[in-house]
């Protein structure tokens, strides 16, 4: 690596972990390298290698296990709110499969919070939908959906076992999803679809 100043030092280092982790050199619940090992393999300080690592943790890329090391943890969603990426698109992206499994699907009638966001109203017909999503079968999160089937009832009907709800949403409704706008919880990660000046809550999964 260039030793020009211990900023650049510290950014070739990030950066080499980076392309192992997208590489898949690295993998989900594999441990990485120690700062110690970090030290000797790059000649680079304790404080930057010790930088480095933090930085990924804070990214979401590792977790810290006290007495045992550095892991890749598994990966999550990070949107660019001016484009949509889906779950499914981002996880094979990192070069894993994408899964999920129906764990709710019922009608209700919308509250004034799910009402506000989805610009319907009040009592309004919904169908809720709960998945888990998973990443080479492993569980990621859960996503509660909320789908105006009043507005789009081609949604009423369809196999929410598909992998990604944004492409099954597209192909039910020939629409394109425009814009977006995320809520993500401990638990849940919802969000909302603008399509044509019209909206929908969902996930776009």
């Amino acid at each position: 690596m260039s030793r020009s100043s211990a900023g650049t030092l510290y950014h070739q280092l990030l950066g080499v972990l980076r392309g192992r982790i997208e590489s898949g050199e690295i993998g989900v619940g594999d441990r990485l390298p120690s700062e110690a090992d970090l030290v000797s393999d790059f000649e680079v300080s304790r404080t930057t290698a010790r930088r480095a690592l933090d930085e990924l943790r804070r990214q979401g890329l590792v977790r810290r296990e006290p007495g045992r090391g550095t892991f890749l943890a598994s990966p999550r969603l990070r949107s660019n709110l001016a484009y949509l990426h889906s779950f499914s698109e981002e996880i094979e992206r990192w070069g894993y499969t994408p899964g999920a499994r129906l764990v709710l699907r019922e009608e209700r009638k919308a509250d004034e919070d799910v009402a506000g966001r989805l610009e319907i109203g009040v009592g309004e017909e919904v169908l809720f939908v709960r998945r888990l999503r998973l990443a080479d079968k492993r569980p990621i999160f859960v996503c509660d959906s909320y789908l105006p089937v009043t507005r789009f009832p081609a949604l009423k009907n369809a196999d929410y076992r598909a992998v990604s709800l944004s492409r099954l949403f597209q192909e039910r409704t020939g629409l394109k999803v425009e814009h977006s706008r995320q809520w993500i919880g401990g638990r849940r990660r919802c969000l909302t679809w603008r399509v044509c000046s019209r909206s929908l809550l969902a996930s776009p999964c």
